[in-house]
């Protein structure tokens, strides 16, 4: 293979640290590679010396196959009989060789030197490799399902259907638990993280009973949506302005009046939102999409895409919108 000026810098450069950056498809893993195959075989390293490590376990897998070709291809007929049974003893140690991801690396250092942390060895063995914990989590998840519809199959079935499109689609509902549970485990203390999150769900009479840090994200939700909703409605403004240059019936129809007026009418629901008023804040969304809207735009003025693209935003606005005595029901909380 022929190398770049670049990549034959990486692959022959010693004596110091080396970063090689490149777009997908570059050809980093064949650099790091042939780096690595020189190593070997240039300067005699020996492949229980090398540490290379990864983010997937297919890409661990690809480099050591790689690692691996590359070395058996190697041209011997200028190597003497020591180097070629050097090379012979590589080729063979590449099946044990530490070419994997990092977390399998961490776990097979714990579990050898477990004695340097004070570790006790029994726990060692219930530290499971990112295979293994794959695993795990599925038997898990499976004997969790099938609890919850022997003992509460109503209450189940019940919270199946928020996360999927029916009561026997349990996807996305799992990948939410296992999202949740990664959340859990990668902090000091999970338990109390389960029970501070747990605390989240009380019910309560007003909202203005709801824990802080989780009124912040409420509303924080609604502020994302408002401003997803204002960057529309400015660009279908800016594209109106173009519009009515070529179609002077919208003007006449006074539609940038109409689309500047609920524009003004913004401000007033992120003042709502900043005071965390779910109830005025509910009324300022629903008073911007009242807003009298020019319905009957002649076929000629081509404006149907963009009014589509502003019914579509006004729903998404509205989407779970609840009034705040409905909001708090037991069945929505």
């Amino acid at each position: 293979m022929k190398w770049t000026s670049s990549q034959q810098e990486a692959i022959s450069a010693l004596g110091k640290n080396i970063l090689v950056s490149a777009s997908a498809g570059a050809g980093k893993t064949a650099v790091l590679t042939e780096r690595l195959a020189k190593r070997i075989i240039r300067d005699k390293v020996r492949v229980d010396e090398i540490l290379a490590m990864t983010f997937t376990e297919a890409a661990a897998a690809e480099m050591k196959s790689r690692l691996y070709t590359r070395l058996n291809n190697q041209d011997r007929s200028e190597l003497s009989a020591e180097e070629q049974s050097f090379l012979d003893e590589q080729i063979q140690s590449l099946a044990s060789a530490n070419v994997s991801t990092i977390d399998s690396f961490c776990l097979s250092v714990i579990k050898e030197y477990y004695y340097m942390i004070q570790l006790n060895p029994e726990l060692t063995k219930t530290i499971f490799a990112n295979e293994e914990t794959v695993y795990m989590e599925g038997l898990a998840w499976d004997h969790t399902i099938e609890y919850y519809l022997d003992k509460h199959s109503e209450d189940f079935q019940k919270l199946v259907t928020y996360f999927g499109k029916n009561a026997n689609d349990y996807r996305e509902l799992k990948e939410t638990v296992l999202d949740i549970s990664k959340r859990a485990t990668a902090t000091k203390n999970p338990g109390a993280w389960f029970d501070k999150a747990y605390a989240f769900y009380k019910p309560v009479n007003s909202l203005s009973q709801m824990d802080p840090e989780l009124a912040h994200w409420f509303f924080d939700a609604y502020r994302c949506r408002l401003q997803a909703f204002e960057e529309t409605l400015d660009s279908i403004i800016e594209e109106t302005k173009k519009l009515a240059e070529v179609h002077p019936k919208l003007e006449d129809l006074n539609v940038l009046r109409d689309l500047n007026t609920r524009k003004s009418k913004i401000a007033v629901a992120y003042e709502c939102i900043a005071k965390e008023n779910y109830p005025e804040m509910e009324r300022a969304f629903r008073f911007i999409v009242t807003t009298p809207f020019a319905m009957r735009i002649p076929g000629e003025c081509e404006y149907k895409e963009q009014k589509e693209r502003l019914n579509k935003a006004e729903d998404k606005l509205l989407e779970d919108l609840y009034e705040q005595s409905d909001l708090l029901k037991p069945d929505l909380q």
